[in-house]
């Protein structure tokens, strides 16, 4: 994938530098002709990935404590709760490191 996104770049490069007119790069050419609409629409999806990943774990975070509270004493209903509050958090720390890891390489490509 950064060898597509870097082949890209240079070839943008390349347009400019010898009036190359590809067709290619140059429907992925942004207005200011950085060549950079690609990770943008990268980055977006992945936001939005983000998004809807986030709402599902809270989601999943409310039925676990609602199993919970419904256990009434029963120790499998609570220890499935439980166990599903857990795994929800433990979803949402992967999903913000995720997104940690996502933006430190897209600010290394991008640099």
């Amino acid at each position: 994938m950064i060898n597509i996104i870097s082949t890209i770049k240079y070839s943008t490069c390349l347009v400019g530098w010898f009036g190359v007119n590809n067709p290619v790069v140059s429907s992925l050419q942004s207005e200011t002709g950085s060549g950079d609409v690609i990770l943008a629409k990268v980055a977006s999806f992945l936001s939005t990935a983000v998004v809807i990943s986030s709402v599902v774990a809270l989601a999943f975070i409310v039925w676990g404590g609602v199993t919970y509270i419904t256990a009434n004493g029963d120790a499998d209903k609570i220890k499935k709760g439980t166990g599903t509050i857990v795994n929800a958090i433990i979803g949402l720390v992967i999903i913000f490191l995720s997104q940690l890891i996502i933006r430190f390489i897209m600010g290394k490509i991008l640099a």
